[in-house]
């Protein structure tokens, strides 16, 4: 086969009669060329993540400590590996009454288990490095399968999108958040597998396994991909025999990959009853009400239609329920017909051109549409479960900037005349420009992001943790005992507890940590955590004033802590 027929190596598009396949790459030119063409690929990468490291940064200077959830996920991190190693993901509210269930695998706790040990900058700076890698690996395969162009453009999209996230979404361990740019890099993954780009399965299949087992709400999102990269490589190798050998090892090499990633899960299945996976299944196939078509629709139209989510500030949870289950106005209604139609229209204009490149393309923004709507479809609307679209639905941000993008691009390759070759002074200076235009938006973006939403906890925890940790005994076994409202301190406070060395029990809250957390507290030195004035006994430890998040007018928690031992 010759070197610029391949799919992973460079080489310019290819036609042939009867036959479609993709641009792999660019190539043709000397190892100069080559690492000038990556050194602008990288600077560009990193201006689109630009407001990735700054969050991070900023969460660093906040002191920023594990609470609440992810606490959780930062106690069960430790785990990895331990006796009562975690064989499924983070616990679900959608448990509601009936069976525990739990996200469908342990793939976030295998990434952070060495972070969490190191403690909570680690985690911070793991998360930060992933997004990071996420975003300068979508452009750099903008750049691949589209040109300079499109690299640029996505750049620039990426960093707007930033600016519609919640604010610690850039550098978050929690689950629902985790997975978003890695799903962004996904994206770009699979319209290159359903261009023959057959190497890059096996980081599909880690990208994927990853994003479901993060969170339930990325499972139509990740099939709908899968089954469109799938049908698209299958295509590919249609036309090109000669891609077969090579994709065997491909697929070897994926299968081995989605056997690691889902080991822990299938051994949770066939030791457990029910099983993680079969509790999953019975509390989705419930006969409880669902948000519905209507909330369907106003989601996709929400996401696409003018003026999109992706382009808006970040919301509030009450903001996004509301705008889920009511109409959105006309016009963003019929913007997003046209952006749909414009997506269609380029799938059957590519297909009949036989330009796969741009099929493909317009295929995984019409999945991902479809998956929006399925997920705000498919929302119970009982128990309180519905506001969960707050989260759920974060997502389509940077579905709705791929849906954008797709419909752009794919306009301006399949209606516009073949751009005539341009001049030196225009190939020397052009790229330059765009770049410091990219820098420029994801400044402006990087500049104006908020705070954390619950910054004000970080600096309590961190006193919490500290004088805890002064007046406890020292390799003796401590129980932590809490209600739902200091919910988030005691979290943090077994997370700190458990990284210092110490053996922890907290029953209030085995279902989110695990049976190994569970059991009687006698013979422990219980530390009590309680919202309001002291009622039980124990020795004092100390007294303080949680900010109340999301508390209008603004208002304060009193908290108290003391410590009984026996």
């Amino acid at each position: 086969m010759h070197p610029r027929q391949g799919t992973g190596g460079p080489g310019p598009r290819t036609r042939a009669a009867g036959r479609i396949w993709c641009n792999a790459g660019v190539g043709g030119q000397n190892e100069a060329g080559w690492a000038r063409r990556n050194g602008l690929v990288l600077a560009t990468g990193v201006a689109a993540a630009l407001p990735v490291i700054v969050s991070v940064i900023r969460a660093l200077d906040a002191g920023w400590v594990p609470v609440g959830d992810d606490a959780v996920i930062a106690i069960r991190s430790l785990d990895v590996l331990t006796t009562h190693s975690p064989l499924v993901g983070q616990f679900s509210v959608a448990s509601g009454g009936g069976p525990v269930t739990h996200s469908l695998g342990p793939l976030l706790y295998w990434l952070l288990t060495i972070p969490a040990h190191i403690g909570p900058a680690a985690l911070v700076l793991t998360m930060g490095l992933v997004n990071v890698a996420s975003v300068m690996g979508a452009v750099a395969l903008a750049r691949r399968r589209g040109g300079t162009a499109l690299m640029f453009a996505v750049a620039a999209g990426v960093a707007l999108m930033c600016g519609s996230l919640v604010p610690d979404t850039l550098h978050s361990i929690w689950n629902p958040s985790a997975a978003q740019l890695p799903l962004l890099l996904l994206m770009f993954v699979a319209w290159s597998v359903a261009c023959g780009d057959h190497r890059l399965l096996p980081l599909g299949v880690l990208l994927g396994s990853f994003a479901v087992q993060c969170h339930l709400t990325y499972v139509p999102p990740v099939l709908a991909m899968a089954a469109v990269a799938l049908v698209g490589l299958r295509l590919a190798v249609r036309e090109r025999p000669e891609l077969a050998p090579s994709l065997r090892r491909s697929v070897v090499i994926a299968l081995v990959v989605g056997a690691v990633c889902w080991i822990a899960p299938v051994i949770d299945q066939l030791v457990e009853r029910p099983g993680n996976f079969a509790a999953v299944g019975k509390a989705a196939t419930t006969g409880q009400a669902k948000l519905g078509v209507d909330a369907g629709w106003n989601t996709v139209s929400r996401s696409v239609g003018v003026v999109p989510w992706w382009l808006r500030e970040p919301q509030d949870p009450f903001t996004r329920l509301v705008e889920v289950v009511t109409p959105p106005p006309a016009a963003t209604q019929v913007t997003a017909v046209l952006v749909i139609a414009a997506l269609v229209g380029a799938f059957v204009v590519a297909l009949r051109r036989r330009r796969a490149e741009v099929a493909t393309l317009a295929a995984v923004a019409l999945a991902l549409v479809v998956a929006l709507g399925l997920v705000a479809t498919s929302t119970p609307a009982t128990g309180g479960l519905d506001s969960t679209v707050s989260y759920t639905l974060r997502w389509s941000s940077p579905a709705g900037l791929f849906a954008w993008m797709a419909a752009g691009w794919a306009w301006a390759v399949l209606a516009l005349p073949r751009p005539r070759r341009v001049t030196a002074p225009v190939r020397r200076f052009a790229p330059a420009v765009a770049l410091g235009a990219t820098a420029v938006v994801a400044v402006v973006v990087a500049a104006g992001l908020e705070p954390d939403l619950i910054e004000s906890r970080y600096e309590p925890a961190r006193r919490l943790n500290a004088d805890v940790a002064r007046v406890v005994t020292p390799d003796a076994p401590v129980a932590v005992r809490g209600d739902d409202k200091v919910f988030d301190m005691a979290a943090g406070l077994l997370y700190d507890t458990r990284r210092r060395g110490g053996s922890v029990r907290a029953p209030k809250y085995s279902d989110q940590l695990g049976e190994g957390y569970g059991g009687p507290v006698s013979r422990r030195q219980l530390v009590t955590i309680e919202a309001g004035p002291r009622r039980g006994p124990g020795r004092l430890v100390a007294r303080y004033r949680l900010p109340f998040v999301g508390a209008d007018p603004p208002q304060d928690l009193p908290v108290t802590v003391t410590i009984d031992r026996p």
